[in-house]
Order: structure tokens, then C-alpha cells, then sequence
């Protein structure tokens, strides 16, 4: 059985097929806390999965409303605790799926110890249905997807460096 840590933004975790009851509850405390109870459960998690959203920190505060900076500082201790880190980035259109954003994301990625592998994940343009069922406010960046042409591209840039 496999243990998998998804590390989104700053605090939320969700770790799969627990042994450990810190990660059965999922509770792992406040921001500060975060990497120090994590490091309690290092030794059980085979892999870790961890979200990228927007490179450049103030366009990350237009959008989410929070800095990036505390989620970067995270992702760095961590691939010093851990070595099986893939990281995720969620394109959206329009906002962090230019080359431009990927020449960013890597830099940011370049700083980590331990990368696995880096994946791009095609903008989702159905998940407006599930903020609207949790009465979320969702911003709409349309109903286009990127192509797969534009994917490889954007892939090639981020893959410029061995990970």
C-alpha cells in the first residue's frame, strides 16, 4: 500500500492509505506548523504531490488573494525532507499558461531538491459546476481548453532542465 501526501497551496493536506493516526485525522496544525508535523510523517509517504498555480506572486494575490511566497518557502523544505515530489500546475487560460509563465515556473521549480516529474494540467473548464454546487464564487476563463500542441510546448520549457 502506498502512501501519498497532496500538498495544495500552504496547509491543506490529504494523504491516502494512512497508517499513522496524525494522518488519518489530517490534522496538521496551523501554517507555522505545517512542515514540522509533516516531517513526522515523511518516513510513511512514498509520494507527494504538490500544486503550483501562478508563478508571478502578485498576479497569485490577484487571483487567489494570497501570496505565493509562503507556498514556494514550503515546496523548498520539503524537497529537502522528501525525495518523490511531483508538482502539479493547473493551467488556466489567460493567466498561467503562457511561456512566459513557464520560463517563472521553472526558476521556481530549479530551487527544489528532489523533483520527480512536473505535470501540466489541462484548464478544466467543467469545475464551474462544482463551485457553483458549493456556492463558491468562480471565475470563468471560458470553456476552452489548451491543445495538446500548446501543452507539449509549454512542456518542453518547463522540462528544459533535468528533474
Amino acid at each position: 500500500m502506498s502512501n501519498i501526501i497532496r500538498f495544495y497551496d500552504y496547509v491543506e493536506v490529504q494523504p491516502l492509505d494512512c497508517y499513522d493516526h496524525l494522518l488519518q485525522s489530517g490534522d496538521f496544525g496551523s501554517r507555522g506548523e505545517l512542515i514540522k508535523n509533516i516531517e513526522k510523517i515523511i518516513p510513511v509517504t512514498d509520494l507527494i504531490f504538490a500544486d503550483l498555480k501562478i508563478p508571478e506572486d502578485s498576479k497569485h494575490k490577484e487571483y487567489t488573494k494570497q501570496s505565493n511566497s509562503l507556498i514556494i518557502d514550503n515546496l523548498k523544505k520539503l524537497s529537502q525532507l522528501h525525495s518523490n515530489i511531483i508538482i502539479r500546475i493547473p493551467l488556466i487560460p489567460g493567466v498561467n499558461d503562457s511561456k512566459e509563465d513557464m520560463y517563472k515556473f521553472r526558476q521556481i521549480i530549479a530551487e527544489l531538491k528532489c523533483i520527480k516529474d512536473v505535470e501540466l494540467l489541462k484548464y478544466n473548464y467543467l469545475a464551474s459546476s462544482k463551485y457553483r454546487i458549493c456556492g463558491m464564487e468562480y471565475n470563468d476563463f471560458g470553456n476552452e481548453t489548451q491543445s495538446d500542441e500548446t501543452i507539449d510546448t509549454l512542456k518542453q520549457i518547463i522540462r528544459c532542465r533535468d528533474i
